[in-house]
């Protein structure tokens, strides 16, 4: 029997081709999250229940010399792998400000206001009702946007939405980042170890050096990473501030090329994996789930972020600090602030990171899904009616 090399490529590329265009396509990394979550809650809540949430919390212990490390698989997931989503994050970040939207001054200013708002407001509402509480230091969880969702939404609508808000969204959401991790860096440290923490501040100067005299060995930036995350760790400073501390530290074109090298491993491996793991609890929608921090984060992310948000952009225009693009008004931004309201990857990362006791923890996340669908059910809903009231057939 004669072997059909070309009809066999002609099968693979058929069966490829269309897992290939999901992969490229701009949606498909929210799309991948989305289903992750499902299938995680379902896992979490079948008989398969106690031996999926288990798996999760098995130890993993590494020992090289005198350097021990033990995590549970969750621990190292949220400790290890995401100062990989930070290093893209900071690598994003450092493209912007020299190379994108936020290089000109004037185009940053509104998308600052804009993020400003988007996190003050959450983060007071949270306060207003956890005061004096345990869980009060939880502000910090309902100030994030997750941008691969929120510009899923804005994709789903395709070409009915501007270009111009796309930009906005996606300039607010990276400025959000980094509020997020200025956030983590200076409230959600443990007690501070001084000893690691100058050799932390060390290896960061080493870093600056090298980055100033474009030294473009990126193994060396990557290695420097490696020995500022355990310092970070041992110091009791969050380590995956690492990532994002070598993400602007690396010169613009190693940090374009380590960037393609994890344009698919972050959506698609790495994400999946922290939601996956960080969403494997039990579903708990009794009158015990309307606890405090629950409704703080609810309130503080469906309501919070766009009333943030609209009040910023009302103040820039009636000061005239900043303007809208001329494609965009404020019946956009309502739509704007409305699907800024989904927190989930980076909400729920803080929310680890709040809350030391499980139970508060789970209803946390769980009240953080709760919103995050809202908020993407509001956001689609309102610009769809907009844009068809606006442009009808």
């Amino acid at each position: 029997m004669k072997y059909n090399m070309k009809g066999t490529w002609r099968l693979v590329k058929t069966v490829a081709t269309p897992f290939q265009k999901f992969i490229q396509s701009e949606q498909s990394a929210g799309i991948v999250l989305v289903i992750t979550t499902i299938v995680s809650l379902v896992l979490a809540n079948s008989s398969w229940q106690n031996a999926y949430i288990s798996f999760w919390e098995n130890n993993l212990a590494i020992s090289i010399a005198d350097l021990h490390l033990s995590f549970s698989f969750t621990g190292w997931i949220n400790d290890a792998l995401m100062a990989l989503f930070f290093l893209l994050v900071g690598i994003e970040l450092k493209k912007e400000f020299i190379q994108g939207e936020l290089a000109e001054k004037k185009n940053a200013v509104l998308p600052f206001l804009l993020a400003l708002g988007g996190m003050v407001m959450p983060a007071l509402l949270y306060t207003l009702f956890n005061l004096h509480t345990p869980t009060a230091n939880g502000w910090g969880v309902p100030m994030a946007t997750d941008i691969a969702f929120a510009l899923t939404i804005f994709r789903l609508l395709g070409n009915k939405v501007s270009y111009s808000l796309k930009i906005l969204l996606t300039a607010l959401a990276v400025i959000d980042d980094l509020g997020a991790i200025v956030v983590i860096a200076l409230f959600y440290t443990s007690q501070l170890s001084i000893y690691y923490l100058l050799i932390s501040i060390l290896w960061t100067i080493i870093g600056i050096v090298l980055s100033y005299y474009k030294i473009r060995f990126t193994s060396l930036y990557l290695l420097l990473g490696i020995l500022l995350w355990y310092t970070l760790h041992a110091a009791g400073i969050h380590p995956t501030i690492a990532g994002v501390a070598i993400g602007f530290l690396l010169p613009i074109n190693q940090g374009n090329k380590v960037g393609d090298a994890l344009h698919y491993t972050v959506p698609y491996f790495i994400l999946p994996l922290f939601i996956a793991a960080n969403t494997a609890l039990s579903l708990d929608l009794s009158l015990d789930f309307v606890t405090l921090p629950n409704i703080g984060i609810f309130v503080g992310l469906v309501i919070g972020k766009p009333v943030g948000i609209i009040l910023a952009a009302w103040c820039a225009k009636i000061t005239k600090i900043a303007t809208l693009p001329s494609t965009v008004n404020m019946h956009d931004i309502v739509g704007l602030g409305l699907t800024a309201g989904i927190g989930f990857t980076v909400s729920i990362f803080v929310a680890s990171l709040s809350y030391i006791q499980i139970p508060i923890l789970n209803g946390a996340k769980l009240s953080i899904m709760l919103a995050s669908l809202l908020a993407s059910m509001l956001g689609y809903a309102y610009l769809s009616f907009l844009y068809t009231k606006n442009n009808p057939k």
